[in-house]
C-alpha cells in the first residue's frame, strides 16, 4: 500500500525516547513488509532519513500558548498536506493522534480513504495530572473525540485505553490493542562486540561492575527516585557494595529529583548519569545493563495505568534480565520468576530485594533473560503492531 504516515506533534529536536521509537518502529515496520512510506512531519526526526521526510513546518504556531497554535495547524497545514497527498496518492493515512489535530480526519474524508488513528492517550488527563494549562479542556476533548469517531480503525497501545474509549462510545471493533515493541534489528545481545562492550564500559567507567540500567526520560511515570530509594536501602543494608554501578541513561522533568536523593544519600559513587542521548545510540547503553529497571508508577488520580512503556521491549529484546513493577499492562505481558522480577508498584523494600536477588545471582539473571528475548521476538515486534492494524482495516476496504 501507499502509507502517508503524519505526525502533527510540535516537539521538535527530539533526539530520543519513547515516541521517536514509536514512530521509526512502525514506519520500518510498514517499509519491511513492502508498503510505500511517505513520512509528513512538523520537523525532521533522529534515526529517519530526511531526504524521505516531508516536513510542514508549523512555524512560530509553536510558540503560541499550548494547544491555540496546535488548533490553528489543521488550518495553515492543510493547503501544504493536500498538495502533498495529491503528488503521492496514498491509499491510506496514518495519524500519530496529538492535541486538537483533526487534519488527519480532513485529508482521509477529501481523498476518501480509511484513517488509522494511534491514539496513546487522553491529552485531556494528561492536562488535568500533570498541570499542564490549556485554553479549552471542552474543546480538547471534543477534537479528540471526533477524530476518534471518524478514524477506520483506533490503534491503542493499552487494554485499559480501549476500555477506556469503548465507555466514551467508541465501537469496540475498530479498536486494535497494540502494546509497543521493539525494533530486533536494532535490539539483540549482540549489537556490540565483546571488545566494543568493554571500551563503553571503561569510557562509562564501569568496568568490571554489574551494571543497574534504567533508560528513559526521567517522565513522572517512571518512578525513577525510586531506584534511588531502593539503592539506598541496599546501602543501609551493607550490600551496596563497590561492585555494583547504577547507570541511569536519560533525562527530564524527574532529573532534579533524582539528583537530590542521589546527593542526600551520598550515593555518588554509585550511579553514572551519561544524560541524554541518541536513539541509535541506546542498544550500545543496554547491552551494559545486566540488571534493567523499569519502576513504572501508579497513575496520580487512582484510574487504571493505561501506559506501554517502550523500554521494556527493548530489554526484553537485548536479553536482559528485568526487574518490573507489577503494574497495568506489564503485569500481563511479563511472568514473575519466569522472564522477569516483579514487585507492588512503590514498594521500595520489595524492589530493592529483588536488586538484591538478582546481583548475586547470575545464573538467574541469564534465564530470565533468555525467557524474555524469546517473548520479544514471538509477540513484541513493530512488524506484528502493523500487522495487526492493517488486518483490523480490511473489512472497511
Amino acid at each position: 500500500m501507499m502509507i502517508a504516515y503524519i505526525r502533527t506533534d510540535f516537539a521538535n529536536n527530539l533526539k530520543a525516547g519513547g515516541s521517536v521509537a514509536h514512530i521509526r518502529g512502525v514506519i520500518s515496520a510498514m517499509k519491511s513488509l513492502g508498503h510505500t512510506v511517505d513520512f509528513i512531519s512538523t520537523g525532521y526526526l533522529v534515526g529517519l532519513d530526511e531526504k524521505q521526510t516531508t516536513v510542514v513546518s508549523p512555524g512560530l504556531l509553536r510558540y503560541l500558548i499550548f494547544g491555540i497554535g496546535n488548533y490553528i495547524y489543521n488550518f495553515t497545514s492543510l493547503p501544504a498536506l493536500t498538495r502533498r497527498l495529491d503528488g503521492f496518492k496514498p491509499e491510506l493515512i496514518y495519524h500519530r493522534y496529538s492535541i486538537l489535530s483533526r487534519v488527519a480526519v480532513a485529508l482521509a474524508l477529501r481523498f476518501n480513504i480509511p484513517l488509522v488513528l494511534e491514539y496513546n492517550g487522553s491529552e485531556v488527563w494528561v492536562a488535568k495530572n500533570w498541570n499542564i494549562p490549556l485554553f479549552s479542556l471542552k474543546t480538547v476533548e471534543a477534537v479528540e473525540l471526533f477524530c476518534l469517531e471518524k478514524a477506520a480503525v483506533v490503534a491503542v497501545v493499552s487494554q485499559p485505553l480501549k476500555d477506556d474509549l469503548v465507555k466514551r462510545g467508541i465501537e469496540p471493533a475498530k479498536i486494535v490493542v497494540n502494546p509497543n515493541g521493539a525494533d530486533i534489528s536494532e535490539y539483540h545481545p549482540s549489537v556490540l562486540s565483546d571488545t566494543e562492550k568493554e571500551a563503553l564500559r571503561k569510557q562509562l567507567g564501569v568496568s568490571g561492575k554489574t551494571v543497574v540500567g534504567f533508560i528513559g526520560t526521567f517522565g513522572q511515570w517512571h518512578g525513577t527516585p525510586d531506584i534511588v530509594e531502593a539503592a539506598h536501602i541496599l546501602k543501609e543494608q551493607g550490600k551496596l557494595t563497590d561492585t555494583i554501578r547504577f547507570l541511569m541513561v536519560g533525562n527530564g522533568i524527574m532529573m532534579p529529583e533524582v539528583n537530590e536523593r542521589i546527593a542526600r544519600y551520598k550515593l555518588e559513587t554509585w550511579f553514572v548519569m551519561p544524560g541524554l542521548i541518541g536513539q541509535r545510540e541506546a542498544p550500545k547503553y543496554l547491552s551494559l545493563f545486566d540488571i534493567a529497571l523499569n519502576p513504572t508508577v501508579p497513575n496520580q488520580d487512582g484510574s487504571e495505568f493505561f501506559g506501554s512503556p517502550t523500554k521494556l521491549f527493548e530489554y526484553m529484546a537485548m536479553g536482559l534480565a528485568i526487574i518490573s513493577s507489577r503494574l497495568g499492562q506489564m503485569k500481563d505481558i511479563l511472568n514473575d520468576g519466569s522472564d522477569a522480577l516483579l514487585y507492588e508498584p512503590a514498594d521500595i523494600k520489595e524492589l530493592a530485594a529483588c536488586l538484591d536477588k538478582l546481583i548475586s545471582d547470575p545464573a538467574l539473571r541469564a534465564k530470565l533473560g533468555s525467557a524474555a528475548l524469546k517473548k520479544a521476538h514471538a509477540s513484541y515486534t513493530w512488524e506484528a503492531n502493523v500487522r495487526r492494524s492493517l488486518e483490523a482495516l480490511t473489512p472497511s476496504r
